[in-house]
């Protein structure tokens, strides 16, 4: 845009000169004499000198074009310079969230069409459940093998079966887990251990 600025007023200059010699062609002067000269009045344009202002004019416009294409390839480098100087922000740290599960005295998952049988449960068992050792326990014990009532019924189970020795075990269990107030289930759990020694002969 600037360069076809440039050229329309050069050639408007251009056009004002020859229009201010064809003024002059037609201005007669007089002479100290009192008569009139015309000699000295503007003579016409030649070809040369149209050839001479048509080079000139072409000149001013390769320099213009040259101008604005040195313009365009600084604007260009002066945009590749702003973004190598552009630096990033370094990544986010990324953090660790920890998660719990909400402690249960049973180890299947909640469920809520087991909710009402489970609060069922603990109620009847809640003076057992309370007194017992196995909730002094690590966490990674499950009421399997925490509750004494459910270990002599496991162990009743194993005996009916004929698995003497996990019965044996699972009586050891329910006396452990048994507090030393409950003498009867104590008394219980000692006298089916000893039946499944007798089974198994170890008779010391």
């Amino acid at each position: 845009m600037a360069v076809d600025d440039t050229n329309r007023q050069i050639l408007t200059d251009l056009k004002a000169e020859e229009k201010e010699r064809h003024q002059e062609d037609e201005i007669i002067e007089l002479t100290e004499d009192g008569s009139f000269d015309i000699s000295s009045a503007a003579k016409p344009m030649t070809s040369m000198e149209k050839q001479t202002i048509e080079s000139r004019v072409h000149d001013d416009q390769n320099a213009g074009s040259c101008s604005s294409k040195e313009n365009s390839q600084d604007e260009a480098i002066g945009v590749d310079d702003e973004h190598e100087v552009v630096e990033l922000p370094p990544p986010r740290q990324c953090t660790q969230a920890e998660i719990r599960f909400t402690p249960r005295v049973f180890p299947t998952p909640s469920r809520e069409s087991k909710a009402a049988e489970e609060e069922d449960w603990l109620l009847k068992n809640r003076k057992h459940i309370n007194k017992h050792q196995g909730l002094n326990r690590t966490s990674e014990y499950d009421i399997s093998e925490t509750d004494p009532m459910w270990l002599k019924a496991k162990g009743d189970d194993f005996f009916h079966s004929k698995d003497y020795q996990s019965a044996m075990n699972a009586y050891a269990e329910a006396i452990s887990a048994t507090p030393s107030s409950n003498t009867d289930l104590i008394a219980t759990c000692l006298s089916n251990r000893a039946a499944c020694l007798l089974q198994l002969g170890q008779f010391e």
